[in-house]
């Protein structure tokens, strides 16, 4: 019996361990959503449909705090969307001036150190309050993000985004007749945080995002 319980443990003991998490998105007291500095804000609700995210030329994450610093092993979605947006045919979604996306979601990450009292006068006041995010002793390493493009010649593409480096973003899916579907496995980022979002303010863009479910699943 013995042996066979270390058999069982190599075999399985991995999973043993791993906790599934279903975010709440019901509940808005769990969750701080804010606008970027020069950027109009989403209009967000919080409802037994989901986190509803109302775009009009504007833009802004919504942030969920994690109890505790989480090695995360898969990160699940499940949205709608009626967002139809179009592009110059010159133009490919992402870049500077066409950064319209109808969502954007991910981790965020910690790691290294944090920022000194000269540099704090550097940063914008919502990154700060990102690093309040983390432990004392740690910052913050990347937010990584899975998006949906509307071009599925983007599909799978990665690039750290030229806004900042901090921001690892790959296009994990493409909405098919408003269906959102965000399966990605991820190799044990250490997060404290999760990130959801759709932008609208490159091209005045006017849709809405309903996002349904979120799941990660953790050690």
């Amino acid at each position: 019996m013995k042996k066979l319980s270390i058999v069982l443990f190599l075999l399985f003991g991995q999973f043993v361990n791993a906790e599934v998490l279903n975010l709440d998105l019901s509940d808005s007291s769990k969750w701080f959503c804010f606008a970027y500095d020069d950027v109009k804000q989403n209009k967000i609700k919080f409802s037994s449909k989901g986190l509803e995210i109302d775009v009009n030329a504007s833009a802004g994450p919504c942030i969920y705090k994690l109890d505790r610093v989480s090695k995360i092993k898969n990160f699940k979605v499940h949205a709608k969307t009626d967002a139809q947006l179009i592009f110059p045919k010159d133009k490919v979604q992402g870049e500077k001036h066409f950064d319209d996306f109808s969502l954007r979601t991910g981790l965020v990450v910690v790691g290294g150190k944090r920022p000194g009292m000269i540099a704090r006068w550097f940063i914008p006041k919502w990154v700060l309050n990102l690093y309040k995010l983390a432990p004392k002793d740690q910052g913050l390493k990347v937010i990584r993000l899975f998006t949906v493009a509307e071009d599925k010649d983007l599909l799978g593409s990665e690039r750290l985004h030229w806004v900042s480096k901090r921001f690892s973003e790959k296009v994990s899916a493409i909405s098919k007749n408003g269906e959102i579907v965000i399966d990605e496995p991820v190799e044990g980022l250490e997060t404290i945080a999760i990130w959801v979002m759709a932008d609208g303010d490159d091209l005045k863009s006017k849709f809405k995002t309903v996002v349904n479910k979120i799941e990660i699943e953790r050690d």
